[in-house]
């Protein structure tokens, strides 16, 4: 029974999921997003990527890891760095669709939640849509990894998808 629960529950958040893509055009305008929360291998990145998929007939979209834009901006600081720092912060601040991953892989300095808060104070208030995802296992785990400011700001804009499962990946048979 219990397996049959989780096949219930992932088929419901793929439903989510999909109706986000069907309903996207109306749903965009208002800067809403997704939080995918859960452990790791539980189909929170593949879910994310499949919307941004599905959408990129649609819309311009980015999938990043949150170290990955993290370092692209500490990567301007150096004097020989060709972009500036304001111009990473805008490309992220500005995509019309963003995908942020891995958020509180690592720990995350308060310099590093400065610079999220910055982007997803940016993005909220161009009403732009963020899916985030991370391994919390609950939201109150997330707050403390983005900080309750930013989190203000998401959950009024986001629907929280919770994926409550063991992880599937397995090692290969031969």
């Amino acid at each position: 029974e219990a397996l049959a629960d989780q096949a219930d529950s992932k088929a419901r958040k793929k439903l989510v999921a999909q109706s986000y893509v069907e309903k996207f055009s109306e749903l965009a305008p208002r800067g809403i997003g997704m939080v995918f929360l859960g452990g790791s291998g539980t189909g929170k990145t593949h879910l994310a990527c499949a919307v941004l998929q599905a959408l990129m007939s649609k819309v311009t979209g980015l999938y990043i890891t949150c170290d990955e834009m993290l370092d692209r901006i500490n990567s301007t600081y150096c004097k020989q760095s060709q972009t500036s720092t304001a111009e990473i912060k805008n490309l992220f601040s500005t995509v019309p669709l963003l995908v942020l991953d891995e958020i509180g892989r690592t720990k995350l300095t308060p310099a590093a939640q400065s610079t999220i808060f910055k982007i997803v104070d940016a993005r909220y208030s161009r009403m732009l849509p963020t899916i985030f995802v991370s391994n919390a296992l609950e939201p109150k785990q997330f707050v403390e990894q983005i900080t309750p400011a930013a989190w203000d700001r998401i959950q009024e804009v986001s629907k929280l998808v919770t994926f409550t499962w063991k992880s599937m990946r397995t090692a290969p048979e031969f």
